[in-house]
């Protein structure tokens, strides 16, 4: 969300409706939880929180380093995690009424996004084939990750008589 602004809309078919806060800086993540308290995540270790019927009275949660943050999630309704540049993961136990706490770092890619497993757990992953769970105050890497081998689609030919509606230089599988 462009300087410190959320953005919102009642149903699928209305338009969209800008919620700007007293915040300056880029939102790069957001979450919420359940409810109308939302929680975003940006540059310059920015983490804010408030209620989107109020907007006025976002505010700051105190990151305990400097970092710029892509992601954050909201898990059990309460507990906040939020990852960053250098594989920043900052959590706390009560919507950073409890401080954030700066969790081991390791694997040194930025975490660039956070998806919820199951209750509080997440995966995060990010650069450098980063991947790590996450349960509360705990991170482990996961190392046994595997993708397909990567194939090339059958080329296309051209086709030796094309429809009549066909266009010069027009391919056909």
């Amino acid at each position: 969300a462009a300087q410190g602004s959320f953005f919102e809309r009642a149903d699928g078919a209305a338009p969209w409706r800008a919620v700007p806060t007293r915040f300056v800086d880029d939102l790069h993540g957001v979450a919420f939880d359940g409810t109308s308290i939302a929680v975003g995540a940006g540059d310059n270790s920015t983490v804010i929180k408030g209620d989107l019927t109020t907007p006025a009275g976002f505010t700051a949660v105190a990151v305990p380093a400097s970092s710029d943050l892509h992601d954050v999630a909201i898990t059990n309704g309460v507990k906040l995690t939020v990852a960053g540049d250098d594989a920043a993961i900052f959590h706390s136990v009560n919507m950073g009424t409890q401080p954030l706490i700066l969790l081991p770092t390791f694997n040194g890619g930025d975490v660039r996004g956070l998806a919820i497993i199951a209750g509080d757990q997440l995966a995060a992953v990010g650069e450098h084939a980063l991947m790590h769970q996450l349960q509360g105050y705990f991170r482990m890497p996961v190392v046994d990750l595997f993708t397909p081998k990567v194939t090339r689609p059958a080329m296309a030919t051209p086709c030796a008589t094309p429809p009549m509606a066909a266009r010069p230089g027009t391919w056909y599988r």
